[in-house]
């Protein structure tokens, strides 16, 4: 056993770091004015007279700013403690304290989640500025906000001064005295800008006071009269965050930009009138960057855009719909010399999914055109069937220009439905698609209407989503109205709208594809022949469909591009709509009298509505989790469209993959945008789902507003985690008449819901202790798990949770655990036991601060938590109450990896031994240590503990128990009062 490592110093490695290194030749060629003898041994010299004046010894440490930035070791010089700063840093100051004014340990951490003490000390490294010089520095790695090195080596390449492939970029940035100083290193300060608008600093510059721009802006002794660039105005930070500018005043943050890169970037606080940042962050291709790491920040986002970004040509003038469509025809008649040489293949239609049946007559280009996308976008074999129906161009000569077809030759023009029929008698897929000549088949679109067809037997039809030539939606479906009229909907909208970013029931497509199940297509006849364009076709189609109780359902991945620009409403040759109205008279007058406002005011389904405080930036942990299960479960019965009160930059796309795909994302709008939604899409929803009661009260001015578009009854309301008893720990007594005063002001708006629903047993009681009637439960569901490691197979201790800023409580309890647990755990288990931290953190939290101990190892996104829990023996959750779900805990216990938690917390889930929850008190660090020892040690109390775990939580929190759980509350928010039998 041991205790905790401590760091080692310089001269316990066996190499000098860099930055402990004296450098004669830079040393000279910054001070040797400074020495009077040119032939004096430039060490000697700065031994005797350079420590005295203030000089470094290397373009690593920077002596004055050390000296500046620190007034405990400027104190310690001067009263000859240390005879340097240099000195300082070397013996005491190096494990924590910041040696440049571009490098700090606690940022090279943050920027590099996967390095920390652990990993130094395994390689042999004195602190992370050893680390960074020796192999970071190389590897594009950086400890500072102002530089990055990737835009500083692309700048350089611009201005004419390349780098050195064998030398880092940072070393090569503050080694120089020339041109390289003047380059940009980081999206967050424009030194162009700043040599403009303060002239004074370049005067400075060239008396050798400061290197460059960026050293006086990160060094001056007046923080608060310069600005970064034109995107940030200290001054008006101060003005609209006058609290944060108070703290600025004592010294809290060095201006205003100091707390906006820290925390204000993330909190969406815009700095400048120039834009809005809250409004950029909610831009979809921003909001994809920075969920997925491409931009730490909005800020970030629009500096580089607005680097990258060239003057426009004025030459290039706005294009025209006509010219978008020469485009597309010149493209199409540029394939045929290479569909020449090397012919379209479609394999062996046998192994084939789907059959795709192109009708054509002439148009040669727009057919190969078509065919040739469709190889592009789909390389698995198919089932081509073309049907020519009595060309006079090159469409007689196909069979050239595509192998693996089936070509049907009718010697003249039967017409579109008869020609189709023909490719219908002899397709053997189980699925059609019906595609127009002309049409540009996507990527994905085979995979798209499989999936569907897969997931739902009563889907008969499958329609997608078209977009014009300019990029935008032509066609997301079709609403067929009372009149016969064909209505596009989503017609001229964003292709990225999240109106068209989710499946749910349409009429029909028109604009030129339509897939059909093969044998319902056979069993109502084929295609009409009363009808002559496929717009009116497709609807007949459709709603001869809908009598024998199929229905047509539009995707999103079914994605086309269209040859030509199409109205908002399908045309009407020859007097189609009066055909089809009198083909469906009956049916057609139980469909809406005109084009529905909401995407789904055509077509009743049972839908809900589900308000959020804002989108979830990840999916896998607490109440992210919990909410896409809920969201998932209440998908399962019809339609869910999810808005977001805070527009916020999340990345949409893993939303969607952990979504269904009839869950619509209104991730743009806020709060503000409920009332109009509601009043559109009168009827439509039959349910409101809204998280948190915060939110309820913020949201019942626009409730009550379009009170009309919603049932009377159907509103839950629910509590993934109850504010009261944790700002009031320690003060208020839980049932008492103070604590259940302010859990019902936390509740005021309560009265507004049908249905209360807590997360959690022990906060379900609360609640309907404080009289706010009965509270339902609706937790997570977990997973059962059969087949687990043995104890002997595991090792090493995890915690898993969501580390939010502070005063999250997830974080103070990690706190907690590493300063006052963790020394006595590691004293008692073997060398080599770790502490694995996982879970999402906000990017501003530094764990270089909080992790100190090289056997705590913390993964921000651990991929595969599964394998993280067979793989180790306990699982400490030690915050005493908890702001997020518990469903990393119960997911270890089901796993059979014995919880250490809290009693608190184990009270709130209402569980213990006997699920494999070992509660170990509040707040006693030593019964903590010990619980966990226990459990760790001995083999035979883990095994029954395990075998609790694995045994009881799957019975209390699977999927089943789960999904009653979310229609209960469902029911109980239709009932005629809340207090009903609870499920």
């Amino acid at each position: 056993m041991s205790e905790p490592t401590e760091r080692p110093s310089p001269a316990a490695v066996d190499h000098e770091p860099r930055w402990a290194t004296f450098d004669a030749v830079w040393y000279v060629a910054t001070y040797g004015d400074a020495m009077e003898d040119p032939a004096e041994d430039p060490a000697l010299f700065y031994q005797r007279r350079g420590v005295l004046i203030g000089h470094a010894p290397n373009p690593f440490f920077d002596e004055r700013g050390y000296l500046a930035q620190y007034a405990d070791v400027a104190e310690a010089v001067a009263h000859a403690f240390f005879e340097s700063g240099f000195q300082h840093y070397r013996e005491v100051g190096f494990p924590s304290r910041a040696p440049h004014w571009l490098f700090s340990e606690h940022t090279y951490i943050a920027n590099n989640r996967d390095l920390g003490q652990h990993v130094f000390q395994a390689d042999g490294f004195v602190n992370g500025y050893d680390h960074y010089l020796s192999r970071g520095d190389l590897d594009f790695r950086s400890g500072s906000l102002f530089f990055d090195p990737q835009l500083f080596r692309d700048q350089s390449r611009l201005a004419e001064q390349p780098l050195a492939a064998d030398r880092g970029c940072f070393e090569q940035f503050v080694s120089s005295t020339g041109p390289l100083s003047d380059v940009r290193t980081s999206l967050y300060f424009d030194p162009d800008w700043y040599l403009r608008t303060y002239p004074d600093v370049s005067e400075a510059i060239r008396t050798g006071a400061v290197r460059c721009a960026l050293h006086h802006y990160l060094t001056n002794d007046t923080p608060l009269a310069f600005n970064p660039g034109p995107l940030f105005d200290e001054t008006l930070y101060a003005q609209r965050n006058p609290d944060i500018a108070a703290i600025v005043d004592q010294g809290g943050y060095r201006n205003g930009f100091d707390h906006f890169l820290r925390y204000g970037c993330f909190e969406l606080r815009s700095g400048t009138d120039a834009f809005d940042l809250r409004a950029y962050a909610a831009r979809p291709d921003v909001a994809h960057a920075l969920a997925s790491g491409q931009a730490r920040d909005a800020f970030a986002h629009k500096s580089a855009s607005l680097l990258r970004a060239s003057p426009p040509s004025p030459e290039l003038a706005a294009a025209i719909p006509a010219q978008y469509e020469t485009l597309i025809q010149r493209r199409a008649t540029s394939l045929v010399p290479l569909v020449v040489r090397s012919p379209l293949s479609f394999g062996n239609a046998n192994e084939a999914r789907v059959a795709v049946v192109v009708v054509a007559r002439n148009g040669f280009g727009q057919t190969l055109a078509t065919l040739t996308r469709l190889r592009e976008a789909c390389t698995e074999p198919l089932e081509l069937i073309v049907v020519d129906r009595g060309s006079r161009d090159e469409t007689r000569h196909l069979e050239h220009f595509v192998h693996g077809a089936r070509i049907l030759r009718l010697s003249h023009d039967v017409g579109l439905a008869e020609g189709f029929n023909a490719a219908l008698a002899v397709v053997r897929a189980p699925v059609c698609l019906w595609i127009e000549p002309g049409m540009e088949p996507l990527f994905g679109l085979i995979d798209a209407v499989t999936d569907v067809f897969a997931g739902d037997s009563a889907v008969g039809a499958v329609a997608g989503r078209v977009l014009q030539p300019d990029g935008r939606v032509a066609e997301a479906g079709v609403l067929i109205a009372r009149d016969a009229g064909l209505h596009r909907l989503g017609a001229g909208s964003s292709a990225s709208a999240p109106e068209v970013g989710y499946s749910r029931r349409v009429g029909c497509a028109t604009a030129g594809a339509l897939a059909v199940r093969t044998r319902a297509l056979r069993d109502i006849g084929g295609l009409a022949r009363e009808f002559s364009d496929f717009a009116h076709l497709s609807a007949d189609l459709c709603l001869r469909l809908a009598g024998t109780g199929s229905h047509c359902v539009y995707t999103p991945d079914m994605l086309l591009g269209a040859p030509t620009f199409l109205p908002p409403e399908a045309s009407d040759p020859d007097d189609g709509r009066l055909r089809l109205r009198a083909a469906h008279l009956s049916r057609l007058r139980f469909l809406p009298s005109g084009p529905a406002t909401g995407l789904r005011g055509a077509y009743r389904e049972r839908s809900t509505l589900v308000l959020v405080p804002r989108l979830p930036r990840q999916v896998v942990y607490g109440n992210a989790r919990r909410l896409c299960a809920i969201v998932t479960e209440l998908a399962s019965r019809g339609p869910v469209t999810v808005l977001s009160a805070e527009p916020a930059g999340v990345d949409l796309m893993v939303l969607r993959r952990a979504l269904p795909s009839n869950v619509e994302i209104l991730h743009d709008r806020g709060l503000d945008a409920l009332a109009p939604l509601l009043r559109a899409r009168t009827g439509v929803y039959d349910h409101v789902w809204v998280l948190s009661p915060e939110l309820l009260a913020r949201a019942v001015p626009a409730l009550r507003e379009a009170a009309s578009a919603l049932p009377t009854g159907g509103l839950v309301l629910d509590a993934p985690a109850l504010g009261t008893p944790r700002v009031t720990v320690g003060t208020l007594t839980p049932g008492e008449g103070a604590f259940n005063a302010a859990l019902r002001q936390e509740f005021h708006a309560a009265w507004f819901a049908q249905a209360l629903v807590a997360a959690t047993p022990g906060e379900a009681l609360e609640l309907t202790s404080a009289g706010l009637g009965t509270t339902r439960v609706v937790g997570v569901p977990v997973a059962a798990r059969t087949d687990v490691p043995s104890w002997a197979e595991r090792r090493n201790i995890v915690c898993a949770g969501v580390f939010n800023n502070p005063p999250s409580l997830e974080l103070s309890g990690l706190e907690w655990l590493l300063r006052r647990v963790l020394p006595e755990v590691f004293a008692a288990l073997p060398d080599d036991t770790r502490l694995i931290v996982t879970g999402p953190a906000e990017y501003y939290i530094s764990f270089a601060a909080l992790v100190a101990d090289p056997r705590v190892v913390y993964r921000a996104d651990e991929p595969d938590l599964d394998t993280l829990y067979d793989r180790a023996r306990v699982f400490v959750s030690p915050a005493t109450f908890t702001t997020e779900v518990a469903a990393e805990a119960l997911s270890a216990a089901a796993a059979g990896v014995p919880v250490v938690t809290t009693a608190q917390a184990a009270s709130q889930l209402a569980l213990g031994p006997e699920a494999g929850f070992l509660p170990a008190g509040d707040a006693d660090a030593a019964l903590f240590a010990h619980q966990i020892v226990s459990a760790y040690t001995h083999e035979g109390f883990w095994t029954e503990l395990s075998m609790a775990g694995r045994r009881t939580i799957p019975r209390l929190h699977g999927s089943a128990v789960f999904r009653q759980s979310v229609q209960a509350a469902l029911r109980a928010s239709t009932a005629a009062t809340l207090d009903v039998e609870s499920a």
